[in-house]
């Protein structure tokens, strides 16, 4: 069985210690002194644990505590060498990192130091935890009366095995250092200067030196990822005083009093939603004052108001309940608002939002599709979308 100890020793990496204090069963070390940054989290505080096949240095509660361990697992070496998924990953003793590591002993660089000992209180083997500059590194060194020829070092991220190790101890004798350091984005771990496809979120991640995470995806903006290397359409325009964003994001200004085509498209055939701009209490400048959802075959006219109200072809829709079709399209009504919802039997859909002041519009579907209006992707003009029965004289 070994005994856990933290003390002054000789270091892999560099000389400062700040706890000199020995454990005889598992333990929460203190580290906020020397805080370790493992594949991009930040953590001050260490838990060891070991039994007589395996130690334990994790960051976020004792291994086995949680789904989300991080920690790096030492045991004794597989018998088969094939069932481990090993990355070239260890710098051994003589190469250039390690060299600099080494240089770092005089300068008083941070380190935390964790020697394993025996049951007669006997050094076997020594990990030590450092940050180089913006990356992390474990160093593992063994003693003398460390008595395996191997052992295996497994790093589980996110409670995943991550890298898989088998070190011999003619290696580790002279001391070897791991890189650990890595990126994070959206549950997925990636290691330093790699760029790595995700489908799941239909982007390529790079993640630099310095453990920054960045994506660049491969869905445009009136698209989002359905999480299987695809992107459907999910367009949204914003309607707000006399400004219109549409829905690639450009900034469009009402400065009359108005009726304009906000939005459609081929993929909802029988919608289109247009705005009625009017002014309020000051008369230069316009503001949203009603949303027409107009369905074309049956020429009805569906009118989100002020103060919540709903018209259906000019005459008051009396609501008994929160939510009722009107004409077919579905009106939700809420403490936020008011909802319309238009279905197609071709699985798209859309949505509109009004709580008096602001109009979200929104188009979602299997696939991309083009979208029209002073809301829509193309170019177009105030006078190209404007609707003249909807708009005053002049």
């Amino acid at each position: 069985m070994l005994r856990l100890a933290l003390a002054s020793a000789l270091s892999l990496i560099a000389v400062c210690v700040a706890v000199n204090q020995d454990f005889i069963s598992s333990a929460e070390i203190d580290i906020a002194d020397c805080p370790i940054t493992f594949y991009g989290l930040k953590y001050d505080k260490v838990y060891v644990g070991f039994d007589s096949n395996t130690s334990a240095v994790c960051f976020n509660g004792q291994f086995g505590s949680g789904p989300n361990s991080d920690c790096i697992l030492m045991s004794r070496g597989s018998a088969d060498r094939g069932s481990l998924t090993t990355h070239d990953t260890h710098i051994p003793t003589g190469s250039g990192l390690h060299k600099l590591l080494a240089n770092l002993k005089h300068e008083g660089e941070c380190v935390n130091i964790i020697p394993l000992r025996d049951g007669q209180d006997s050094d076997v083997k020594q990990i030590e935890l450092a940050n180089f500059g913006a990356q992390a590194v474990v160093g593992i060194k063994t003693h003398s009366r460390f008595s395996d020829i191997s052992f295996e070092a497994q790093t589980v991220v996110n409670g995943q095995s991550y890298v898989k190790e088998l070190f011999q101890t003619n290696q580790t004798d002279r001391g070897v250092v791991t890189d650990v350091s890595g990126c994070r984005l959206f549950g997925a771990v990636y290691k330093t200067n790699t760029s790595v496809w995700n489908g799941h979120i239909c982007s390529t991640v790079s993640c630099d030196q310095s453990g920054v995470a960045s994506l660049v995806s491969s869905c445009k903006p009136m698209e989002r990822c359905q999480g299987n290397n695809t992107c459907s359409l999910d367009a949204t325009c914003t309607v707000t005083g006399s400004t219109i964003i549409d829905v690639i994001g450009r900034v469009h200004a009402v400065a009359d009093r108005c009726g304009y085509k906000l939005m459609e498209t081929q993929s909802v055939p029988d919608l289109q939603v247009l705005g009625v701009f009017s002014e309020r209490r000051r008369k230069d400048v316009s503001f949203i004052q009603r949303v027409i959802l107009r369905l074309k075959s049956s020429n009805v006219h569906v009118s989100l108001e002020q103060g919540g109200r709903v018209t259906l072809d000019d005459r008051m829709v009396q609501f008994n309940t929160s939510e009722q079709i009107v004409a077919g399209v579905k009106i939700t009504k809420d403490s936020s608002g008011i909802t319309a919802e238009v279905t197609a039997t071709s699985g798209y859909a859309a949505s509109v939002h009004f709580n008096g002041n602001t109009a979200h519009v929104r188009v979602t579907g299997p696939k991309p599709a083009s979208v029209s209006g002073f809301c829509g992707n193309g170019s177009t003009t105030a006078a190209a979308e404007r609707e003249a029965a909807l708009s005053d004289s002049g």
